[in-house]
């Protein structure tokens, strides 16, 4: 189970950008712009959040206006020792023409190596218009495991639509 993968609770009010400790489930961890965002948010010129991956808000990680290091992580608990699972989320890069990537690995509770995932946005304009869907398998070790997004960046790259199923 992925507690708020779809990062929609707590619900963002204008001017719908979030502060990182109030998103339960999650921890984060770096720099960026801001942690978490909503459709709505503006800035001057008209520039602004028309989409998320799923509902209405997301996450970014990264470095926001120069290249950094940003990172989300949770525990996803009700899994079985042995038992192959997919990891499923979606991504959009912030600015379009720009190529962003993520790496998805389990720091405890999977042996599984992180894989790295890239995006490019295509616009048009910025703020993670093109999301695109991810995935990957992993094997549990436990029942539960640790799961983390990491991505060194310049600008933010969005994550959103979080989810573990099991592989029949």
């Amino acid at each position: 189970v992925v507690t708020n993968g779809s990062f929609e609770t707590p619900v963002l009010a204008f001017p719908f950008v979030g502060n990182a400790a109030s998103i339960p489930g999650w921890t984060h961890g770096g720099g960026g712009d801001g942690p978490e965002w909503a459709i709505g948010y503006s800035e001057s010129g008209g520039r602004g959040i028309t989409v998320a991956g799923s509902g209405n808000q997301f996450v970014t990680l990264g470095g926001g206006s120069v290249v950094g290091t940003g990172t989300w992580e949770t525990l996803v608990t009700g899994l079985t020792a042995g038992n192959t699972y997919r990891l499923d989320f979606m991504m959009a890069a912030e600015v379009a023409g720009e190529t962003q990537s993520l790496t998805a690995s389990f720091p405890a509770g999977s042996a599984t190596p992180s894989q790295l995932f890239v995006v490019t946005g295509l616009g048009p304009g910025n703020y993670w218009r093109d999301w695109h869907d991810e995935t990957m398998n992993f094997i549990a070790n436990a029942s539960s495991l640790d799961l983390l997004f990491s991505a060194t960046v310049l600008h933010d790259v969005g994550l959103d639509n979080v989810r573990v199923t099991a592989v029949p």
